[in-house]
């Protein structure tokens, strides 16, 4: 009966020792199943970060690519605005000067008209002093 009770005890402790084995390797299996999970997360958080910083590079280019844009369309209307006052003012200066050119080309006119009215009236006056009647 001693013996019978020993291998009774040596088979319960082969089975709690089982038991336990069984529940280290379950414990070790979910350990290394959460080790696992941590690591993946770890690295999908990894790749979300990358993915939002290049988001964000992506949004600063498209904004930087768009005020260039801006800048480049606003130069371009300055140079169209600039050529067209440039051209403006060169036809006011031609305007002018045409105009200046005229105004003396008339005083002019009217000077030689005046000049020579005068010398008919000098000749007059000198055929009336000759030939009074």
């Amino acid at each position: 009966e001693q013996l019978r009770q020993e291998q009774n005890d040596r088979a319960n402790h082969m089975m709690k020792m089982q038991q336990m084995a069984d529940v280290f390797n379950k414990r070790r299996l979910l350990a290394n199943t959460l080790a696992a999970w941590e690591e993946q997360l770890e690295c999908t958080k990894m790749i979300v970060l990358a993915f939002r910083q290049q988001v964000v590079a992506t949004k600063k280019s498209k904004i930087l690519a768009h005020w260039r844009r801006i800048t480049v369309e606003a130069n371009n209307d300055l140079n169209v605005k600039e050529n067209q006052g440039l051209k403006f003012g060169k036809r006011l200066i031609l305007r002018q000067a045409i105009s200046y050119w005229r105004s003396r080309a008339f005083l002019l006119k009217k000077d030689r008209e005046m000049e020579r009215l005068v010398a008919e009236k000098m000749k007059e006056v000198n055929r009336w002093l000759r030939d009074p009647f």
